[in-house]
């Protein structure tokens, strides 16, 4: 409980600080970027959003596979974020015992997740060049993973173990940042972001072995968790 307390207090004064060096930033840049948007600019209805990452590499900003906005009249907007995954892998695997080879091995690992998020957007001066914005929103997220290993000895007594974990969770998230429109349609934007969580995760262990005894392990857990995500620099795309 005392860990929750403290991170909830220290994400509250990382909200602060944020805010505070986003007042400073805009009071800083407004001098020079007064002005309104053109007829043209206020035309746009649609976005495509990039994160600016560390080295200004482009990824999606709102989730990995899709980050898109939607303007629905001055001053609000939908925005979505989706990130889909989908993998798997074998593997071989030999076991020796000094120069002897004791046991041989092989497997495969399968997993496939998906995160989705809408958020309500809300701009302060929409027809400004240089604007805040604030929204929020919910979240979902799905996750599959499943490995299966099978392992023989040179005795001839062999092994299988399979491993399956779901999890699943929703939340509500809230946004804070800023947008500054450097031409008609494209804009550079810093904004915050935290989100509260609740998550439930179900992992089974299922061991089968030759010799006729099996064991099989359950394991459920049902958590709550606060997110304050470090701020992220982006760029919009607007058409």
């Amino acid at each position: 409980m005392k860990h929750a307390l403290a991170e909830i207090r220290n994400s509250g004064i990382l909200v602060i600080s944020t805010i505070l060096s986003m007042l400073f930033v805009t009071g800083s840049i407004s001098a020079n970027t007064a002005g309104k948007r053109s007829d043209e600019s206020l035309s746009k209805k649609w976005a495509i959003q990039f994160e600016i990452n560390q080295d200004f590499d482009l990824s999606s900003f709102e989730g990995g596979t899709l980050s898109l906005k939607r303007i629905t009249s001055p001053g609000r907007a939908w925005r979505l974020g989706l990130d889909l995954g989908i993998g798997g892998s074998d593997f071989d695997d030999l076991d020796f015992r000094g120069d002897t080879l004791y046991t041989t091995g092989e497997g495969d690992n399968d997993h496939y997740a998906f995160t989705l998020s809408l958020y309500r957007v809300f701009d302060t001066a929409p027809s400004d060049k240089l604007k805040f914005f604030y929204g929020f929103g919910p979240n979902w997220g799905y996750s599959y993973t499943k490995s299966t290993s099978r392992s023989v000895n040179t005795g001839g007594d062999w092994m299988k173990t399979q491993n399956k974990t779901k999890s699943w969770n929703v939340g509500i998230g809230g946004i804070l940042g800023v947008e500054w429109f450097f031409a008609d349609n494209m804009s550079l934007l810093g904004e915050y972001g935290s989100t509260l969580r609740y998550q439930w995760n179900k992992a089974t262990r299922v061991t089968t072995y030759s010799y006729t005894y099996n064991r099989a392990d359950e394991r459920t857990t049902k958590t709550w968790e606060f997110d304050a995500e470090a701020v992220k620099f982006g760029l919009s795309a607007y058409f």
